[in-house]
């Protein structure tokens, strides 16, 4: 048996829930998603310096941001989106906390930083905003860029059941950590359970500018090579056009559609969430 985890990264007061129906709708009705939601997402998350992707769309804010609040230096709070607080109380997802504002501090990932002061705060504020409008347990946390230094999985596998990323990066400061990590890929795998720490280093990125014979490909020799999956999107990328907010890009919409049928219609093949994911994990029963 193989195991896919859908996520969608990125959600966040500017989310509008008509894209969450589209995209997830009639998946919700069969399967559990995953969705990372931003406590107080930042307004103006510069993008001036990374260049390619987001340089060829000359965006020079993070396209999570709805455009005509790029720029505006505030933050807001998802619990002022009623309309995303009444679709994630309802439906069936995963709430996982993806960081407090998605900015980055002192040029780098919010939660790749050392200050044990500034981390704890940001982590307990935005769980705490969580906690407030969600009638869900927040006990996962997702790091934006995938990314947490060594002070900040200190931190945080005291207040949360499950910290998730897909680099190791920067945390080879924990020699046990790497020694083990390095042990699993010696063995085929391409996951790692450590305390409450969960790594899974290879994921398949759904954006508008894949190539759906390779992308099919990709996911053949994924699925045959790995134990565990993860598909990762990002709701805005459905969108056609970023300056044109709401111009759905239909044909990314039907790739994902099929992407999923085939994943679903696989008897070897189940979708699972990351709670359950790791609940498996720790019993050592995953099949």
């Amino acid at each position: 048996m193989k195991y896919v985890i859908i996520r969608d990264d990125d959600i966040s007061f500017f989310t509008p829930t008509d894209i969450l129906d589209i995209i997830y709708g009639k998946i919700l009705e069969e399967n559990k998603v995953n969705f990372g939601v931003i406590p107080n997402v930042y307004s103006s998350i510069d993008l001036n310096k990374t260049g390619g992707y987001y340089k060829k769309e000359k965006l020079y804010y993070d396209p999570l941001i709805s455009p005509e609040f790029r720029g505006t230096n505030k933050y807001y709070s998802v619990e002022k989106n009623y309309d995303l607080i009444e679709f994630l109380n309802k439906k069936n997802v995963g709430v996982i906390q993806h960081g407090y504002s998605h900015e980055k501090i002192n040029n780098l990932p919010e939660f790749s930083i050392d200050n044990k002061e500034i981390i704890y705060d940001r982590a307990i504020r935005g769980k705490s905003i969580l906690n407030k409008c969600l009638k869900k347990d927040i006990d996962l946390f997702l790091p934006p860029w995938n990314v947490i230094s060594k002070e900040t999985f200190e931190i945080l596998y005291r207040e949360y059941k499950g910290i998730i990323i897909a680099s190791m990066y920067p945390i080879p400061k924990n020699f046990n950590l790497l020694s083990l990590y390095y042990l699993s890929k010696i063995f085929n795998k391409n996951y790692l359970l450590y305390n409450n720490l969960l790594i899974i280093n290879n994921f398949i990125l759904i954006d508008k500018n894949i190539n759906i014979n390779s992308l099919n490909k990709g996911i053949e020799n994924m699925i045959k090579y790995n134990k565990i999956i993860v598909i990762q999107n990002h709701y805005w990328d459905f969108y056609d056009n970023w300056k044109k907010w709401g111009k759905l890009n239909k044909k990314l919409i039907n790739t994902w559609k099929v992407i999923y049928n085939y994943i679903n219609n696989n008897e070897n093949i189940k979708i699972i969430d990351y709670q359950e994911l790791i609940n498996f994990l720790k019993k050592q029963t995953l099949d």
